[in-house]
């Protein structure tokens, strides 16, 4: 049975280094297999060139865009509990390095991992901003290790300018640095290019002055809620913000249709119907779990 096209056609695009080469390639041949025409942007921040290479066969339609991650600093105002955790990791590390002869840092490893995470994620912001001045059409981003496993016609029908995936109700918290509201691993930028501009720039500035981890993710969180206080209470609602005097249409999602990070659930069941992207989020294209996915689902990989 066809499929009529869809009123919006997307770019896709994704920000991956070689780390998450593997799960990019299957992410790009799900999306240019329900959507033939539409073209997929890789910026590229550490691929090998041997990676590269493998890319640029795969269609025409698949762009590598070289890209620098750009220092930003990132003032994170810690909260005790944070600090307390971070300082016991350390102060084990020293009595295992006085026992053991041995060196240990991990936990000043992982402190150095976030902040270099909170660069990248706000890189992110400047990926989009590029995307959308460079190329101007309506984008989907979607982070390396997510794929559709379904097509998405209902989202682009032109009908709101921005979407985002949104948590259960159940999960939700308004915490210190475990704001848990929305996903920022897939979104619909459907507005029209100077739209998409006023609503990057103001997201960014926001990115800048949050005091949050996962900056970028959390700075959106809190400035839609003080736009509108309600805008995480219903799934499917599309609200209207102004921002600038620029109104901007915002559709909530369910994150469980639409950023479906549940993959332990689905290695021995059946993925449900109603999902239409699978996120396998927290390396979890890693394990097997992604093999036998990714066989279950007949969906091609690297």
């Amino acid at each position: 049975m066809s499929h009529a096209e869809p009123m919006v056609q997307p770019d896709f695009i994704a920000m991956v280094d070689e780390k998450y080469s593997l799960p990019l390639f299957t992410s790009i041949k799900q999306s240019l297999k329900y959507y033939p025409h539409s073209h997929f942007y890789v910026y590229d921040c550490g691929l090998e060139q041997s990676t590269v290479a493998e890319l640029t066969v795969i269609s025409p339609q698949v762009h590598v865009i070289q890209w620098t991650l750009e220092y930003l600093p990132i003032t994170v105002g810690y909260d005790r509990a944070f600090v307390r955790m971070k300082a016991l990791g350390m102060l084990r590390d020293v009595v295992k390095s006085y026992f053991t002869g041995t060196f240990v840092n991990k936990s000043l490893r992982s402190f150095e991992r976030q902040q270099r995470f909170e660069v990248v994620i706000q890189n992110k912001l400047r990926v989009m901003q590029h995307h959308n001045e460079t190329v101007g059409r309506p984008f989907i981003f979607i982070d390396a290790d997510a794929f559709l496993i379904d097509r998405i016609d209902e989202l682009l029908d032109g009908s709101y300018d921005v979407g985002f995936t949104v948590r259960p109700k159940t999960k939700h918290s308004y915490a210190y640095n475990r704001c848990a509201l929305l996903f920022a691993g897939i979104m619909w930028f459907m507005g029209n290019q100077k739209t998409n501009q006023i609503f990057f720039d103001q997201w960014f500035s926001e990115a800048r002055q949050c005091t949050e981890l996962w900056s970028e993710q959390t700075s959106l969180a809190r400035w839609l809620h003080r736009l509108q206080p309600d805008i995480f209470d219903t799934i499917g609602a599309t609200h209207t913000i102004t921002i600038h005097n620029t109104p901007v249409r915002i559709r909530t999602l369910d994150a469980d249709v639409y950023n479906n990070t549940h993959i332990d659930e689905y290695e021995k069941t059946a993925v449900p119907e109603n999902v239409k992207v699978l996120h396998f989020k927290n390396n979890r294209f890693t394990t097997p779990q992604f093999a036998t996915i990714a066989k279950q689902l007949n969906i091609e990989t690297r």
